[in-house]
């Protein structure tokens, strides 16, 4: 059977390295960015966001997926929980 993805939540938690002014050592502080898109995929804006700055240890979150199949029902799916490696 045959399922189209018509809307998931999407999530980018990003890590980036930032100088403390008291201390003047590194951190890292992490950012999280979200959106809920209406189709099946990610829009050019973000896949062009995401390619440019994808890093090791970020991770991507897909919740909230719902499907339809070929009749028109609709399915909860499972979440999708990826995280960057080398």
């Amino acid at each position: 059977q045959n399922y189209k993805v018509i809307s998931f939540d999407f999530g980018y938690l990003r890590t980036d390295t930032t100088y403390n002014d008291t201390t003047g050592m590194p951190a890292l502080t992490q950012e999280y960015l979200g959106y809920t898109f209406r189709s099946g995929r990610l829009d050019t804006l973000w896949t062009n966001r995401i390619a440019g700055e994808l890093q090791t240890g970020e991770q991507l979150y897909f919740d909230h997926i719902i499907a339809e199949d070929d009749d028109g029902k609709k399915y909860l799916a499972s979440p999708i929980h990826l995280k960057i490696t080398d």
